[in-house]
């Protein structure tokens, strides 16, 4: 039920109103996250951008990759729904979390691009696996080493099989002092691969 709080108009209670707004209005935005949000995969999907998933900024952590991804349950992760927030060159490693499930008739393709970020390291497994694979991408990683170089865009090639569920960890990571044109935010695009390619001839 929606949260409603009636106050009487004069300035004093207009302010009172005003700060107690602010909490709620950033818990709308940002949360402490222990469900995994899910991206449902539907062929006919054209660069639909994911604005909801775990995240943490990492810039400081001072934890690897690896211990990053074994410690991944006991890890605080924050919620991001819809916040077009402005990153900036002090923060520049980020880290996200969330699930994929493929809801197509039959095994496809799809492609993640993480607009603009240098480096993009992607995991993924199956629920019973043990063990994340990898691909990685990033407009500063040599061209024939990315997953799947088109242009100057940091795409991730997945083959998902028919209902087929991942868990998917990214980690990003940009170089300011490199980059002309650095993400606004932590948001990406997936697509199925018909309609990347078609984009990206255009």
């Amino acid at each position: 039920m929606p949260l409603f709080i009636k106050y009487p108009e004069n300035p004093f209670y207009f302010s009172l109103k005003l700060w107690l707004s602010i909490p709620i209005l950033f818990l709308c935005g940002v949360s402490r996250s222990e469900v995994i949000p899910e991206i449902s995969l539907q062929i006919g999907q054209d660069r639909v951008v994911v604005t909801t998933y775990q995240w943490i900024n990492t810039t400081n952590l001072g934890k690897s990759s690896s211990s990053i991804l074994s410690d991944i349950n006991s890890i605080a992760w924050l919620r991001g729904i819809n916040i077009p927030f402005q990153l900036n060159k002090y923060e520049n490693s980020h880290v996200l979390r969330f699930n994929l499930k493929s809801e197509a008739s039959r095994d496809y393709e799809w492609i993640l691009s993480f607009d603009g970020w240098s480096y993009v390291d992607f995991y993924f497994k199956e629920p019973d696996q043990q063990e994340f694979l990898s691909k990685k991408s990033g407009i500063l990683v040599p061209f024939r080493e990315r997953d799947y170089p088109r242009g100057n865009n940091a795409f991730i090639r997945l083959n998902v099989m028919k209902n087929q569920y991942l868990e998917c960890v990214v980690f990003l990571r940009q170089d300011y002092s490199k980059t002309d044109f650095p993400p606004l935010n932590l948001n990406f695009k997936i697509s199925d691969i018909e309609h990347a390619d078609a984009y990206e001839s255009k």
